[in-house]
C-alpha cells in the first residue's frame, strides 16, 4: 500500500471541488438552493469546530464553503 502524501490529498480535493462547483451552477440564483447549501455548510462547520480540527482545517473549509456559495450566489450586474 502506497504511503498517504498530503499533497496528493490536496490535489484530489480540489478536483472534487471543481467538479461539485460544475453540478451546483444549474441552481445559481436559486433562493431555495442558496439556503439549503448554507444549511449545510453552517452544520458541517460546527462539526468541524466541535471536533479537534486545527486553525488550518477551519480556515480551508471557510475558503472552500465561500468559494461553492459563489456558485450559487445570484451573478450581480456585470461591469464593462
Amino acid at each position: 500500500m502506497a504511503d498517504h502524501v498530503p499533497d496528493d490529498s490536496a490535489g484530489a480535493q480540489l478536483a472534487m471541488l471543481v467538479a461539485i462547483k460544475l453540478l451546483l451552477t444549474r441552481y445559481r440564483g436559486n433562493p431555495q438552493a442558496v439556503q439549503s447549501l448554507d444549511i449545510e455548510l453552517e452544520a458541517m462547520r460546527a462539526n468541524l469546530l466541535a471536533s479537534a480540527a486545527s486553525d488550518r482545517k477551519v480556515v480551508a473549509f471557510d475558503t472552500t464553503a465561500k468559494s461553492l456559495r459563489e456558485v450559487v450566489e445570484p451573478k450581480g450586474p456585470t461591469r464593462l
